[in-house]
């Protein structure tokens, strides 16, 4: 099992997509998310729905709230 650790997507979907296949990150790997997922790129959403299938689809991803998402939710 591999682990992985990315910060900082900032909504940079197809960076985020290449560098998952750069690394060949498969299910028996593990992926820790460690916020920022949004904001600044133009893939903020396809960032979020695409890390939301991942994990649907039996991905092991960490996901932990950046301060951009927090600043959605306040």
């Amino acid at each position: 099992m591999k682990k992985f650790a990315i910060s900082d997507i900032h909504g940079c979907y197809n960076t985020f997509i290449a560098l998952l296949s750069k690394v060949n990150f498969t299910k028996n790997d593990q992926l820790f998310l460690l916020g920022d997922y949004i904001n600044r790129g133009p893939k903020s959403k396809e960032v979020v729905d695409y890390i939301m299938t991942l994990q649907q689809d039996g991905y092991n991803i960490v996901g932990l709230k950046g301060n951009h998402e927090e600043m959605i939710f306040d």
